[in-house]
Parts: C-alpha cells; sequence; structure tokens
C-alpha cells in the first residue's frame, strides 16, 4: 500500500483540530509537528476562520495589519 500524501493544509488543519481539543498542549503538539511555539501560535488564532481563512491568510494578517502602498515621486 503506498504512502499518503499529505499537503501542508492538511497539516495545519490537522494541528488546529488537535488544539481544539485540548488534550494536548501547543508546546507538545508544536515539538510533534515540528514547528516553532511562535508558528504554533499564529495558527492557533486561525481556529475561528475556518478553511477558507487558513487557506487565504485571514488570520495571519487579521484586521488593522494591513500596509498601505505609498506612491513614488
Amino acid at each position: 500500500m503506498p504512502w499518503k500524501k499529505v499537503t501542508p493544509m492538511e497539516e495545519i488543519i490537522r494541528f488546529v483540530t488537535l488544539v481544539q481539543t485540548d488534550r494536548f498542549t501547543v508546546t507538545d503538539l508544536c515539538e510533534q509537528f515540528g514547528i516553532s511555539r511562535k508558528t504554533g501560535r499564529r495558527k492557533r488564532q486561525t481556529e475561528g476562520v475556518g478553511a477558507c481563512g487558513l487557506w487565504f491568510g485571514v488570520a495571519e494578517t487579521g484586521p488593522g495589519t494591513e500596509q498601505g502602498h505609498r506612491s513614488v515621486g
């Protein structure tokens, strides 16, 4: 039987799902997934945005973090 290919998005969804169960600490999950705690906390903030928000990075930008463009000249 061949190995199942897992996309990064599937791993993020799995991480967020496990965080929501409250059976593991974020630190333990970060170690298990091989990511930093900073990245884990950032992904944990995506809990309320759903898969669409994960895909488009809604939780990572958030309101008020957009940077305006300067016109040159």
